[in-house]
């Protein structure tokens, strides 16, 4: 990989009407960093790493890394 990002997250899929906004290892997803990329394009990325605070789910995070194939 080139970047990785851990990033802090809310479980949307708990509230009514978000419940397909789940993500899992290996899934596939879009960072936006005007700083680090220079503009607002985005960069395909993956879930590499999910960490569930199940005492305080505002704790939750993710780790992305972008890939090539």
């Amino acid at each position: 990989p080139q970047v990785a990002y851990q990033i802090n997250v809310l479980a949307l899929s708990v509230l009514e009407g978000y419940e397909l906004c789940e993500f899992d290892i290996g899934d596939k997803t879009w960072a936006i960093d005007q700083e680090f990329f220079g503009s607002e394009d985005r960069e395909e990325v993956i879930i590499t790493e999910l960490s569930e605070m199940l005492d305080d789910p505002s704790m939750d995070q993710i780790k992305v890394q972008n890939f090539k194939n």
